[in-house]
Protein backbone atom coordinates (compact mmCIF):
# COMPACT_ATOMS: atom_id res chain seq x y z
CA UNK A 1 0.00 0.00 0.00
CA UNK A 2 2.51 2.16 0.96
CA UNK A 3 4.54 1.28 -2.82
CA UNK A 4 1.19 2.32 -4.59
CA UNK A 5 0.97 5.73 -2.35
CA UNK A 6 4.87 6.32 -3.56
CA UNK A 7 4.21 5.78 -7.07
CA UNK A 8 0.86 8.07 -7.21
CA UNK A 9 3.24 10.94 -4.91
CA UNK A 10 5.99 10.48 -7.50
CA UNK A 11 3.53 10.92 -10.59
CA UNK A 12 1.66 14.06 -9.50
CA UNK A 13 5.03 15.68 -8.69
CA UNK A 14 6.57 14.57 -12.47
CA UNK A 15 3.85 15.34 -13.92
CA UNK A 16 3.70 19.14 -14.40
CA UNK A 17 7.20 18.49 -15.60
CA UNK A 18 5.65 16.33 -18.14
CA UNK A 19 3.13 19.01 -19.57
CA UNK A 20 5.62 22.32 -19.68
CA UNK A 21 6.92 23.31 -22.69
CA UNK A 22 10.37 22.69 -23.64
CA UNK A 23 12.73 25.02 -24.00
CA UNK A 24 13.86 25.99 -27.18
CA UNK A 25 16.85 28.27 -28.21
CA UNK A 26 18.52 29.86 -31.05
CA UNK A 27 21.88 32.28 -31.11
CA UNK A 28 22.77 35.24 -33.54
CA UNK A 29 26.50 35.93 -34.07
CA UNK A 30 25.98 39.96 -34.97
CA UNK A 31 29.76 40.51 -35.71
CA UNK A 32 29.06 38.12 -38.75
CA UNK A 33 25.84 39.85 -39.44
CA UNK A 34 27.77 43.35 -39.05
CA UNK A 35 30.46 42.26 -41.14
CA UNK A 36 28.78 39.86 -44.03
CA UNK A 37 25.21 41.57 -44.49
CA UNK A 38 25.24 44.44 -47.86
CA UNK A 39 24.19 46.90 -45.22
CA UNK A 40 27.64 45.94 -43.06
CA UNK A 41 29.83 46.17 -45.75
CA UNK A 42 28.02 49.29 -47.05
CA UNK A 43 28.37 50.85 -43.74
CA UNK A 44 32.47 49.92 -43.63
CA UNK A 45 32.76 51.28 -46.85
CA UNK A 46 31.27 54.29 -46.22
CA UNK A 47 33.65 54.97 -43.08
CA UNK A 48 36.57 54.06 -45.24
CA UNK A 49 35.53 56.58 -47.76
CA UNK A 50 35.10 59.70 -45.45
CA UNK A 51 38.16 59.06 -43.52
CA UNK A 52 40.97 58.03 -46.27
CA UNK A 53 41.74 61.26 -47.02
CA UNK A 54 41.98 62.69 -43.16
CA UNK A 55 43.98 59.55 -42.34
CA UNK A 56 46.11 60.33 -45.41
CA UNK A 57 46.79 64.17 -44.39
CA UNK A 58 47.67 62.40 -40.68
CA UNK A 59 50.30 59.97 -41.59
CA UNK A 60 51.27 62.84 -44.08
CA UNK A 61 51.63 65.15 -40.61
CA UNK A 62 53.36 62.22 -38.48
CA UNK A 63 56.19 61.45 -41.56
CA UNK A 64 57.22 65.13 -41.12
CA UNK A 65 57.27 64.68 -37.42
CA UNK A 66 59.41 61.85 -37.76
CA UNK A 67 61.51 64.06 -39.95
CA UNK A 68 61.46 66.69 -38.22
CA UNK A 69 63.16 64.56 -35.01
CA UNK A 70 65.83 63.02 -37.16
CA UNK A 71 67.29 66.34 -38.30
CA UNK A 72 67.34 67.61 -34.54
CA UNK A 73 69.33 63.94 -33.51
CA UNK A 74 71.33 64.47 -36.65
CA UNK A 75 72.01 68.20 -36.67
CA UNK A 76 71.00 69.40 -33.05
CA UNK A 77 74.92 69.21 -31.88
CA UNK A 78 75.73 72.08 -35.18
CA UNK A 79 72.77 74.28 -34.30
CA UNK A 80 73.24 77.70 -31.95
CA UNK A 81 71.14 77.16 -29.15
CA UNK A 82 68.60 79.68 -30.33
CA UNK A 83 68.21 77.46 -33.30
CA UNK A 84 68.05 74.44 -31.49
CA UNK A 85 65.03 76.21 -29.02
CA UNK A 86 63.34 77.27 -31.69
CA UNK A 87 63.38 73.76 -33.13
CA UNK A 88 62.52 71.68 -30.48
CA UNK A 89 59.34 74.03 -29.57
CA UNK A 90 58.45 73.49 -33.40
CA UNK A 91 58.45 70.17 -33.07
CA UNK A 92 56.13 69.78 -29.59
CA UNK A 93 53.92 72.08 -30.96
CA UNK A 94 53.68 69.67 -34.31
CA UNK A 95 53.32 66.57 -31.87
CA UNK A 96 50.45 68.51 -30.06
CA UNK A 97 48.88 69.28 -33.01
CA UNK A 98 48.51 65.90 -34.70
CA UNK A 99 47.34 64.80 -31.47
CA UNK A 100 44.47 67.00 -30.67
CA UNK A 101 43.62 66.11 -34.67
CA UNK A 102 44.05 61.92 -34.02
CA UNK A 103 42.02 62.49 -30.69
CA UNK A 104 39.05 64.27 -32.96
CA UNK A 105 39.29 62.29 -35.57
CA UNK A 106 39.00 59.17 -33.33
CA UNK A 107 35.95 60.77 -31.76
CA UNK A 108 34.19 61.01 -35.14
CA UNK A 109 35.01 57.79 -36.00
CA UNK A 110 32.99 56.21 -32.75
CA UNK A 111 30.52 58.34 -33.32
CA UNK A 112 30.02 57.44 -36.90
CA UNK A 113 30.34 53.85 -35.94
CA UNK A 114 27.64 53.98 -33.46
CA UNK A 115 25.56 55.69 -35.64
CA UNK A 116 25.84 53.22 -38.63
CA UNK A 117 26.08 49.89 -36.32
CA UNK A 118 22.82 51.11 -34.68
CA UNK A 119 21.25 51.30 -38.19
CA UNK A 120 22.37 47.32 -39.12
CA UNK A 121 21.43 45.99 -35.05
CA UNK A 122 18.00 47.70 -35.54
CA UNK A 123 16.55 45.98 -38.45
CA UNK A 124 18.22 43.09 -37.39
CA UNK A 125 16.99 42.82 -33.84
CA UNK A 126 13.35 43.13 -35.25
CA UNK A 127 14.31 39.92 -37.82
CA UNK A 128 15.38 38.14 -34.77
CA UNK A 129 12.55 39.11 -32.94
CA UNK A 130 10.52 37.72 -36.39
CA UNK A 131 12.61 34.45 -36.38
CA UNK A 132 11.99 33.71 -32.87
CA UNK A 133 8.07 33.46 -33.19
CA UNK A 134 7.95 31.69 -36.34
CA UNK A 135 10.18 28.97 -34.59
CA UNK A 136 8.46 29.43 -31.24
CA UNK A 137 11.79 29.88 -29.47
CA UNK A 138 12.12 30.04 -26.05
CA UNK A 139 15.17 32.55 -26.06
CA UNK A 140 17.66 34.02 -28.34
CA UNK A 141 21.66 34.33 -27.83
CA UNK A 142 23.69 36.42 -29.26
CA UNK A 143 26.68 33.59 -29.89
CA UNK A 144 30.17 35.86 -28.73
CA UNK A 145 27.86 37.14 -25.78
CA UNK A 146 26.52 34.51 -24.17
CA UNK A 147 28.83 32.58 -22.15
CA UNK A 148 27.66 29.39 -24.36
CA UNK A 149 30.10 26.95 -25.20
CA UNK A 150 28.21 24.46 -27.62
CA UNK A 151 25.09 24.83 -29.08
CA UNK A 152 23.62 22.79 -32.02
CA UNK A 153 24.46 23.57 -35.40
CA UNK A 154 20.81 23.71 -36.41
CA UNK A 155 19.73 26.63 -33.93
CA UNK A 156 22.49 28.82 -35.75
CA UNK A 157 20.07 31.52 -37.07
CA UNK A 158 22.99 34.25 -38.09
CA UNK A 159 22.34 33.27 -42.19
CA UNK A 160 18.90 33.78 -41.87
CA UNK A 161 19.18 36.96 -40.55
CA UNK A 162 21.57 38.12 -42.58
CA UNK A 163 19.69 36.47 -45.91
CA UNK A 164 16.48 38.52 -44.64
CA UNK A 165 18.57 41.62 -43.94
CA UNK A 166 20.05 41.78 -47.15
CA UNK A 167 16.40 41.84 -48.57
CA UNK A 168 15.57 45.09 -46.83
CA UNK A 169 18.62 46.68 -47.30
CA UNK A 170 16.99 48.38 -50.63
CA UNK A 171 14.54 49.94 -48.36
CA UNK A 172 16.89 51.02 -45.12
CA UNK A 173 18.56 54.36 -45.46
CA UNK A 174 22.18 53.96 -47.03
CA UNK A 175 25.41 54.35 -44.44
CA UNK A 176 26.63 57.12 -47.04
CA UNK A 177 23.92 58.94 -46.81
CA UNK A 178 23.40 59.11 -42.92
CA UNK A 179 27.42 60.08 -43.15
CA UNK A 180 26.50 62.84 -45.42
CA UNK A 181 23.36 64.24 -43.95
CA UNK A 182 25.74 64.37 -40.41
CA UNK A 183 28.34 66.27 -41.82
CA UNK A 184 25.93 68.23 -43.79
CA UNK A 185 24.02 69.17 -40.39
CA UNK A 186 27.48 70.11 -38.68
CA UNK A 187 28.31 72.47 -41.86
CA UNK A 188 24.80 74.51 -41.89
CA UNK A 189 25.06 74.56 -37.89
CA UNK A 190 25.30 78.30 -36.68
CA UNK A 191 28.52 79.38 -34.75
CA UNK A 192 27.45 80.12 -31.27
CA UNK A 193 28.07 84.29 -30.85
CA UNK A 194 27.04 84.63 -34.44
CA UNK A 195 24.17 85.96 -35.92
CA UNK A 196 21.43 88.55 -34.08
CA UNK A 197 18.94 86.94 -32.03
CA UNK A 198 15.48 87.29 -32.41
CA UNK A 199 13.39 89.77 -30.36
CA UNK A 200 12.07 88.18 -27.25
CA UNK A 201 9.02 90.22 -28.46
CA UNK A 202 8.44 89.69 -31.89
CA UNK A 203 6.00 88.39 -33.66
CA UNK A 204 5.26 87.11 -37.14
CA UNK A 205 3.82 89.98 -39.40
CA UNK A 206 0.25 89.46 -40.01
CA UNK A 207 -1.60 88.82 -43.38
CA UNK A 208 -2.57 91.41 -45.67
Amino acid sequence: MRSVACVLALAAICAPLAAAEPITIGYVDMQRVIEESKLGKQAFAALQEKYAEPQAALEKEEKGILQLQQSLTRDGALMSQAELDKRKAEFQERVSQIQRKAAMAQQELSQDQAKLGGGIIKPAQEIITELGKEKNLTAIFERTQSGLLYVEADKNLTDEVIKRLDAKTPKLASPAKELKDTKDAKDTKPAKGKGSAPAKDAKPAKGN
